[in-house]
């Protein structure tokens, strides 16, 4: 199999050593570092220290560069992208441990109540893996993630209450990294079933940032397989969905699962020649990179002509402009700001008064008294604005803390000028300063 130690190599480069220089230094032939830096050979105990003053790191930093070895890919190709299929061997040995830990469905139980992992170390071996996949040392992580595996899997298996639930999340994350590397290796099958296996693990861990990140890596497996863009396009549309509905805080780790989510959905929708659709999953992930989850309440007028499906899909969320029945459960998150846009001389005056007859009133006086940031961006004639209740209102609401943008109001007697989304955007973001 081609491996290559590249944390060696770049080290070498950085100080300006060719193979036949630094040959030179160590007193050895070409040939010998060419080995070590393919890791077909590791330099014996007595290279090492003249190795490692060498490169000017110490003997630890050293043993790190030897056991980063990964596998040497194609100028231009990254792993699993290759259409050589020299590669399908190396592939095959490369997940060869992985491979018999997936397959191995009775396994023995050989582990003693003084020898069982410990939350900790699995933890640190967990995050160690990770760290390979991110240094892509694809082939170091494919070597520790059976062991890792396998004692995440007898730390869960062992566990009860809180434990357990911290247990089922490192076996989750553990089978995610496997997914991962399965992925860059370019096996879908391998990628297609740990990546199940985390969304299970995930599900009895009660983590939905951690399911969604398997539900990513379930796509990406089913994306590299042949005839399975249905089956992928349906994974990720139905954990979007999902997200949409049941997500309640913009917790940092959910945040990256969705975005991945949108991204790939994109993809998707882009092999399909599906363009509209494609930037619609683009524009949703951007919205999402800025900060702001954004949710449409309608009054029930609105909600007659506004296109409630277009808007769902444009935000995540469902439009709502009814009441919740009893026991329904709520499928908005908790509002950090409020956008009042249309505002219109009937909302506005209803507003001021306290009335709560629509659901979009009813949150609008709920909002001012739990003294959220809100802007309002008024949308009437000329002949409603000169009202005298019109100017009262809209000064009551004024002491209550409520932004009133000054662009959407009509200054003279003809139609109102059509909403500045851009404006109002720009409103919305100076809430953050």
């Amino acid at each position: 199999m081609a491996l290559k130690r590249y944390r060696l190599v770049q080290r070498r480069k950085m100080l300006g050593f060719c193979q036949e220089r630094l040959a030179e230094v160590l007193q050895v032939e070409r040939s010998t570092v060419v080995r070590w830096e393919l890791a077909e050979t590791d330099p014996q105990p007595w290279h090492r220290t003249r190795i490692a003053e060498a490169l000017q790191v110490s003997l630890d930093e050293l043993q790190k560069m030897l056991d980063d070895v990964s596998v040497a890919t194609a100028r231009g190709n990254t792993m699993g992208d290759s259409t050589d299929h020299t590669w399908a061997p190396a592939r095959t040995e490369l997940l060869a441990g992985l491979r018999a830990f997936l397959t191995d469905y009775l396994p023995s139980n050989d582990f003693t109540p003084q020898g069982r992992p410990s939350l900790p170390n699995v933890r640190r071996a967990v995050g160690q893996v990770h760290n390979l996949y991110q240094r892509t040392s694809y082939s170091s992580a494919a070597r520790l993630l059976p062991e890792v595996l396998r004692d995440a899997t007898e730390l869960a298996r062992a566990g009860s209450g809180l434990h357990r639930a911290a247990a089922f999340k490192l076996l989750a994350a553990a089978y995610v990294a496997a997914s991962k590397v399965a992925c860059k290796v370019g096996d879908g099958e391998t990628t297609r079933l740990t990546a199940d296996r985390a969304a299970t693990s995930a599900r009895l861990a009660e983590d939905q940032a951690l399911a969604a990140v398997a539900a990513y890596q379930a796509a990406c497996a089913l994306l590299r397989l042949p005839d399975r863009l249905d089956e992928a396009e349906h994974v990720a549309h139905a954990s979007l969905e999902h997200l949409a509905l049941e997500r309640s805080s913009p917790r940092p780790d959910l945040l990256s699962a969705h975005g991945a989510l949108l991204l790939l959905a994109a993809i998707i929708s882009a092999r399909r020649g599906d363009a509209k659709e494609a930037a619609l999953h683009l524009a949703q992930a951007q919205r999402l990179a800025n900060g702001w989850t954004v949710c449409v309440i309608a009054t029930p007028t609105a909600a007659t002509w506004i296109d409630r499906d277009a808007l769902a899909k444009q935000t995540g969320y469902l439009v709502r402009s009814e009441w919740r029945r009893p026991g329904e459960p709520d499928v908005l998150p908790k509002a950090d700001a409020v956008v009042v846009a249309p505002a219109t001389f009937n909302t506005i005056n209803k507003w001021a008064l306290g009335i709560s007859d629509n659901l979009a009133l009813g949150i609008l006086n709920e909002a001012l008294g739990m003294r959220l940031p809100i802007l309002a961006s008024p949308y009437a004639k000329y002949t409603l604005t000169a009202h005298p209740a019109y100017a009262r209102h809209t000064e009551l609401l004024r002491t209550n803390a409520v932004r009133f943008i000054a662009t959407e109001e009509s200054k003279q007697p003809s139609t109102a000028e059509p909403i500045s989304w851009p404006g109002l955007a720009e409103a919305v973001e100076r809430l953050r300063r």
